[in-house]
């Protein structure tokens, strides 16, 4: 039996990404969209993944009595002491539009560091919570490098320029990002659970 999870996210990439790494499970992502609800502007005020994860589900709970399923990630550079971190949707401040111009902006504030230098890590941390239950948390983690120059034409975000120990970024991985990236790791703990 099919059982079905709302995503509490309205960013179609997110969206496409967690239907593809939970297809193969009895549990179906759907949208908030395809139930009813509007686009939702979640605040991030909390100081930690679980906690803006947490604030995703308690904004759509209100609207449905399905089980919630929230994601918060981010990537964390050891050259710049951890950041952007649980900051790496809005990086750069408000005149930052886009992933392109985000990426472009991390390239440049480590352009002075060489790449043995330049260790970082793709986090992501997955909440789920059933109605009146309490919230299952899991997190996958992955380490690379920010690469020299953004390469490749797949995945989004900081992919193009999060480059693994095997050379490629994630964004050139193709569909095998679906094994290996952050998310699919924190995934895979879930599903262990569920």
């Amino acid at each position: 039996m099919i059982r079905k999870i709302l995503f509490a996210s309205s960013n179609e990439h997110k969206l496409d990404e967690m239907r593809n790494l939970f297809s193969s499970s009895s549990w179906q992502i759907i949208s908030p969209k395809e139930i009813g609800i509007r686009p939702l502007n979640v605040l991030e005020f909390g100081s930690s993944y679980a906690q803006n994860a947490i604030a995703k589900i308690e904004a759509y709970q209100q609207y449905t009595h399905l089980p919630i399923l929230a994601d918060d990630s981010g990537i964390e550079v050891k050259a710049l002491n951890g950041k952007p971190g649980i900051y790496s949707a809005r990086f750069g401040g408000q005149f930052i539009k886009n992933d392109t111009q985000r990426n472009e902006y991390l390239l440049r504030l480590l352009d002075e560091v060489v790449f043995y230098n330049r260790t970082a890590i793709f986090k992501a941390v997955l909440a789920i919570r059933f109605h009146d239950s309490e919230t299952i948390i899991r997190e996958g983690n992955v380490l690379g490098h920010i690469a020299l120059e953004s390469r490749g034409m797949n995945g989004f975000g900081y992919d193009p320029i999060f480059e693994l120990n095997n050379g490629q970024t994630m964004a050139e991985l193709g569909s095998q990002k679906q094994e290996i990236s952050h998310r699919a790791l924190a995934v895979k703990a879930l599903l262990d659970v569920l």
